[in-house]
């Protein structure tokens, strides 16, 4: 189990509500996390580009919306593993798509992951126990470097 370190959670989606139920699920998973929020994929962009040069404090999860305006999520993940600072970080795509072609697609750009947006209370449990697993692992990785 972590620590009280929070893990910093970067969340890209356009859809306020959706942001909103995606922090209410971590938040629920009682993992302590800090998120931010962008609203789409150019923001997240900019912000990492700028977190690296300042060298400041990456998020150590993206949580990544494909369906967004002026850069789509398969975008976005293609730009951010084309970055050598930030190679080991975990970007879960985070979606509404059931595609086998958007999950096939987020496979070979290198997502760590592909969570499916909740639309009824199971899936919201299931999402919740995805979302504490992935917290939980990225703290036992950040106390293991810690020692």
């Amino acid at each position: 189990m972590i620590g009280s370190e929070s893990i910093r959670v970067l969340l890209v989606d356009d859809n306020p509500a959706d942001a909103m139920l995606a922090k209410e699920l971590i938040m629920e998973t009682k993992v302590p996390a800090e998120i931010s929020i962008v609203t789409d994929g150019e923001l997240a962009i900019d912000l990492i580009e700028g977190m690296i040069e300042s060298k400041g404090e990456m998020p150590e999860l993206v949580l990544l919306d494909l369906n967004m305006p002026k850069r789509g999520g398969h975008e976005v993940l293609r730009l951010l593993r084309g970055m050598p600072d930030i190679v080991t970080m975990l970007i879960v795509i985070y979606t509404g798509s059931r595609s086998p072609a958007d999950l096939e697609a987020a496979r070979a750009g290198g997502a760590s992951g592909y969570i499916v947006k909740p639309i009824d209370a199971i899936e919201i449990d299931e999402t919740i126990v995805a979302f504490r697993e992935l917290l939980q692992l990225l703290g036992e990785m950040k106390s293991s470097t810690n020692c």
